[in-house]
């Protein structure tokens, strides 16, 4: 069985100040971060026993990857024949030359998604970093949430990076019709997709594939259908995903974050992203200037 998880570990910190993100400039101690390990070192040896072929995102609650424990855990699983993805959700901060690890990286099975946030990264650093990935190559994409403020930042990136890489620009919801029609035409010119991330869908009562071969599990081994629905479903170390695999119907109202609603049958997202889901990399991706 082939099965995408999202791990979210009991992390809660983040290197950066957004002023937007409730993890902004938040650190944990050692004994939290001992506990984080521990629960991914647990995940990792699941996997690595596991009769199932395995596609992974790690979806922290901040950055992760300044903790050496993920690093580790990333150049571990891509070298596991039980992982045929490994992805994480990094805002790039992350140490290019730590323990060597990125030269230890599986390039067949290691990806990024890299979020850049022009107020706390330099344009000149994030280039930096996502050229250690093109010069490894290993895929990535990257994006920024788009406030009004970024127009002239996100332009300029896009201009920089190469055509294959693709700039995906998150919708900032929380201001009903923040964007203007201009606006949205002008972003669409940098991300062909971006009208897919301006909505909220209705979802309750639509099929998704989370549940079904898409599953949420958290440090403890909880298993739940995705984030956003707090049902438990098991735990790894007591129950098989066969087990528990259902094609179910949403018990939410809406959903609206990238990682929930492209798993809804009704959207066909599946079909663009292909085996680009966890990484956020369009099938075939070539930016049409």
């Amino acid at each position: 069985m082939d099965i995408s998880i999202l791990y979210r570990g009991s992390l809660k910190s983040c290197n950066f100040n957004c002023p937007y993100c409730p993890f902004a400039g938040k650190k944990m101690n050692r004994q939290c971060l001992e506990k984080d390990q521990a629960g991914l070192a647990r995940f990792i040896d699941f996997v690595a026993d596991s009769r199932h072929h395995f596609h992974i995102l790690f979806t922290p609650y901040g950055e992760a990857m300044v903790h050496g424990h993920y690093r580790e855990a990333m150049v571990t699983l891509s070298r596991l024949t039980q992982v045929k993805k490994v992805a994480v959700q990094t805002n790039a901060s992350f140490s290019l030359t730590a323990d060597h690890w990125l030269d230890r990286l599986n390039p067949d099975t290691a990806a990024f998604w890299l979020s850049w946030h022009p107020e706390q990264m330099s344009r000149s650093r994030f280039e930096k970093q996502y050229q250690a990935l093109l010069n490894k190559k290993i895929a990535f994409s990257c994006g920024v949430v788009e406030l009004k403020e970024y127009f002239h930042d996100i332009s300029q990136l896009r201009k920089k990076l190469p055509r294959s890489v693709y700039l995906w620009i998150n919708a900032y919801k929380r201001t009903p019709d923040y964007y203007s029609k201009q606006d949205i035409e002008q972003l669409i010119r940098i991300d062909p997709y971006f009208e897919n991330n301006l909505f909220y869908y209705p979802s309750k009562g639509r099929f998704c594939r989370t549940g079904q071969n898409v599953f949420s599990v958290n440090e403890t081994g909880q298993i739940r259908r995705c984030h956003f629905v707090n049902q438990i479903l098991g735990n790894i170390s007591s129950i098989d995903f066969g087990q528990i695999s259902r094609a179910t119907a949403c018990p939410n109202e809406t959903c609206h974050c990238h990682i929930g609603y492209i798993y809804l049958r009704k959207l066909h997202q599946q079909k663009l992203y292909g085996s680009g889901m966890l990484e956020r990399i369009p099938e075939g991706f070539i930016y049409q200037q």
